[in-house]
């Protein structure tokens, strides 16, 4: 399948309850099995022990601006936005990292930034969402080590300035 197909087979949606328990599924699994490029198995299991409490993510999501893609399989991606320019989770199911789901959730994201007349986006990011920032025009500001459980983690606080209209 092509990239422009899945992206076409696409569907983004605001966030319900009803998609908790794939979205916790889907971090877990995003983080242990899709950036093994970026991080050892020791990172990996430290940035996700297990798989988020439901109920404690309802409360998480439900208070920010989430986005859901979904494909023929579920859901395939998410991404949050605070309503002071936050994304603080954005992530993408590991068969699905590279085929346009990051970009049409981020789309979505930077449209309703606008919408909320927001000046600036900021993240903390891992080292593959600093890729994908860096090609939408975000700036690197401090790359910094955090620590989860022991083990050191690489992070990238970035931020994007919206020029006045």
């Amino acid at each position: 399948m092509s990239l422009r197909g899945l992206s076409r087979c696409m569907k983004i949606r605001s966030y319900n309850t009803a998609d908790t328990a794939q979205i916790v599924a889907l971090f877990f699994d995003s983080v242990r099995n899709g950036t093994g490029d970026h991080y050892t198995r020791e990172q990996r299991e430290a940035w996700a022990p297990e798989v988020p409490n439901a109920q404690e993510w309802a409360a998480r999501l439900g208070a920010l601006h989430t986005f859901v893609a979904e494909d023929d399989a579920g859901i395939a991606g998410f991404m949050t936005l605070g309503e002071d320019g936050h994304i603080d989770l954005a992530y993408v199911r590991s068969d699905c990292i590279g085929r346009g789901v990051a970009q049409r959730l981020y789309e979505v994201i930077e449209a309703a930034a606008i919408d909320l007349k927001l000046k600036r986006l900021f993240s903390e990011a891992s080292d593959l969402a600093r890729r994908f920032f860096e090609k939408h025009g975000w700036r690197l500001i401090e790359t910094r080590q955090v620590e989860r459980y022991g083990v050191a983690l690489t992070n990238h606080r970035m931020e994007k300035l919206f020029c006045d209209t």
